[in-house]
């Protein structure tokens, strides 16, 4: 299921699949339910009228073929991540259930996460064995495979006991109304410096302002890329933006960017959300032609009056890639303030502190 369309098509089939030899079947379970690709259900109709179910299922398609778990073998079966037991009395109990080929890998302990996010993690799995158990006995069985689960992720024993004994004793609360919540979004750094912010935001009194932390540096991002190389550049050699100093990287959007004068080395910070190379034409052409009120052809016109722009007089460079036009107008506030450009008439484009 490589493509994004596959599993939805993958369900349509298999729920038309399902209509047809459920309908044409002798007998039917008392019970049918499927996820995706695991099915779930309950029959009463003796041993071998199942295994006729099972040879008619097989049937309806030559390349659906499924396979089969039964309480008349073993048992426990599991559906998920529950393990469903079957007593002889007819009674059914349900636990926890992770694969024997799990790798039990969860958020570690040690990762660049807030602890806020790791405490809710280990919450949510102690809920999830506490709610898919069915008795005292299944619900001691299941918090002990997610105790087991976060110790070897680096865990430890104090706060797992202090989070399980909080799901147990404590009932989920009412759903309160939302009320508007102005989100600070900031990247993550450690627990320290996030704990000092979270205690600047509360003494400021502002109740409706909250933070949420961000870390675009994954090892996934780091590692993994989508293109194998950069695609051509639009312009071949007659690009301005590569000659300025861009090579394989004037396709870039959604950049702050650094021109830089080569005659007297004066400096301008701008952004875009468009590819670099149309907002650097844009700039050499203000150049050219002594465009009044834009930073170039006011710089050109008054320093360079004699000199005809061409892009090796303007170097160009990349600063920063941003996902948002927030985030951007952020960072070339930011760079602003550091470099201080000679040509940027704006201190910022938002105020910084």
């Amino acid at each position: 299921m490589g493509s994004r369309v596959a599993p939805p098509l993958a369900i349509i089939f298999m729920d038309s699949l399902e209509r047809d030899f459920n309908t044409s079947a002798s007998h039917k379970p008392d019970l049918y339910m499927r996820y995706i690709d695991d099915v779930l259900g309950v029959w009463t109709h003796g041993s071998a009228n199942l295994q006729e179910y099972f040879r008619h299922i097989n049937d309806a398609h030559p390349s659906i073929k499924f396979t089969i778990e039964s309480t008349d073998k073993t048992p426990s079966i599991p559906f998920l991540d529950t393990s469903i037991t079957v007593e002889p009395t007819g009674k059914y109990t349900t636990e926890l259930y992770i694969k024997p080929t799990s790798a039990g890998i969860i958020l570690h302990a040690d990762s660049a996460h807030p602890w806020k996010t790791k405490r809710a993690v280990l919450h949510s799995q102690i809920r999830r064995a506490i709610n898919i158990s069915s008795d005292n006995s299944a619900r001691e069985r299941s918090i002990e495979k997610i105790k087991d689960l976060f110790l070897n992720n680096g865990y430890n024993m104090r706060t797992i006991s202090r989070a399980t004994s909080c799901c147990q004793t404590s009932r989920p609360r009412p759903r309160r109304r939302a009320t508007p919540v102005t989100r600070l979004v900031l990247p993550f750094i450690d627990d320290k410096l996030a704990q000092t912010v979270q205690a600047i935001v509360h003494k400021s009194g502002q109740q409706n302002l909250g933070v949420t932390w961000t870390n675009k540096q994954t090892i996934k991002n780091q590692l993994v890329r989508s293109a194998l190389k950069p695609p051509p550049c639009p312009g071949g050699s007659r690009c301005h933006s590569c000659a300025a100093g861009l090579q394989g990287r004037c396709h870039s959007s959604g950049v702050v960017y650094q021109l830089t004068c080569t005659l007297c080395n004066r400096s301008y910070i701008g952004e875009t959300g468009r590819h670099i190379r149309l907002r650097y034409n844009e700039h050499l052409r203000d150049a050219k032609n002594h465009r009044m009120d834009s930073p170039w052809g006011d710089h050109f016109r008054d320093d360079h009056p004699r000199c005809r722009p061409e892009p090796q007089h303007i170097a160009a460079k990349i600063l920063q890639t941003c996902n948002t036009s927030r985030d951007r107008k952020i960072a070339e506030s930011l760079w602003i303030r550091t470099y201080r450009p000679a040509l940027n008439t704006n201190i910022a484009s938002w105020a910084v502190l």
